[in-house]
């Protein structure tokens, strides 16, 4: 077998797996706590906060509708390896979910205790409580 089948075989089979989606389970990563909120840098922040938009404590609306949020959209996420500079960010100490334009990136520790990063397009509408 040539250098470039083999190549070629590598890279196959490297997209096949990125290909298949991942179904994803909140209660392993999702904590009863606080999340930060965050964005890009505004004009008015605090110097010792400049990302943090706001603190939305368990509980509330917009708590509830993140948690709905990854109940509802269990399924179709894809793995991903690339870095992504997001508009706004969401964080607890297990897990963080960026949102760009109609993606969300989903990073947090599997069972197994290895970092995951997942990715899945959804509607704007959506996550529009967020901003």
């Amino acid at each position: 077998m040539t250098i470039f089948k083999l190549i070629g075989l590598v890279i196959s089979f490297s997209l096949a797996l990125s290909a298949c989606t991942k179904t994803i389970n909140p209660e392993e990563f999702f904590e009863e706590d606080t999340f930060i909120l965050r964005g890009k840098v505004k004009s008015d922040a605090p110097i010792d906060r400049p990302f943090v938009i706001d603190t939305i404590n368990e509980n509330t609306p917009n708590w509830e509708k993140i948690k709905r949020l990854l109940c509802e959209n269990r399924t179709e996420w894809r793995n991903t390896y690339a870095s992504y500079i997001s508009d706004i960010w969401l964080s607890q100490e297990a897990f963080t979910l960026s949102i760009k334009d109609q993606h969300m990136v989903l990073r947090f520790k599997n069972k197994e205790g290895k970092q995951t990063q997942l990715i899945k397009k959804i509607a704007k509408e959506e996550f529009e409580f967020l901003y």
